[in-house]
């Protein structure tokens, strides 16, 4: 009976360790409440410079009435358009485009804010990517509710071709989705290893 009892609490024992070898293995980086607060603020400043910019073209009445500003000679423009539809005015010629991008710009932001709040632990580039996708994405949103459009006004031309107009939102957007995608390519194995590697080697310390 003794040796029945002793090999059930060495399988128990090793059950545990097993699971808990497990657990290492799959260990990732916890969420970070000061990291989170201080790029949800990030991203809150980021909107707040989106929306000014957007106030300050919509005030002006050279830009309104069809103007432009050249800032660099057959290079680099400011000229105000409503993009109703998305990239590319993608969706603009159809009437329910503009609910739709509504839509999937709230599912967006909210997915953003989930994976911000759930990557903040993760090295810093990572949350900061995130947060500028977030923070554009709130930006066009707000844009697609209050004006059935999006407020663009950067206008970079390359001789005859113009490069579709933007925002400050936009940048956001594309930078933020350009950082996400070099991390998961380039750095997420590297840095997922060396977390679970550091936390074996702590385990076996204490």
């Amino acid at each position: 009976m003794k040796a029945i009892a002793y090999g059930i609490k060495s399988t128990a024992k090793d059950m545990k360790k097993n699971t808990e070898n497990q657990n290492l293995l799959e260990a990732e980086p916890r969420v970070s409440p000061r990291a989170s607060l201080f790029f949800i603020i990030f991203s809150a400043i980021l909107v707040i410079v989106d929306q000014i910019s957007k106030y300050l073209v919509l005030q002006d009445a050279h830009l309104m009435s069809g103007g432009r500003y050249v800032l660099i000679e057959n290079f680099f423009n400011l000229r105000y358009t409503l993009n109703t539809g998305a990239a590319w005015s993608i969706l603009a010629d159809v009437e329910w485009g503009i609910f739709l991008l509504i839509g999937i710009s709230v599912v967006a932001s909210i997915a953003f804010f989930i994976f911000l709040v759930k990557y903040s632990g993760w090295p810093k580039f990572l949350p900061f990517c995130i947060s500028l996708a977030w923070a554009g994405t709130v930006g066009n949103l707000i844009d697609r509710v209050r004006h059935r459009g999006v407020v663009d006004f950067f206008d970079f031309q390359f001789g005859t071709w113009h490069f579709p107009t933007f925002n400050v939102a936009d940048a956001c957007i594309v930078v933020g989705m350009l950082g996400i995608l070099i991390y998961i390519l380039f750095f997420e194995t590297r840095h997922r290893e060396k977390f679970r590697t550091d936390q074996r080697f702590t385990v076996r310390k204490l």
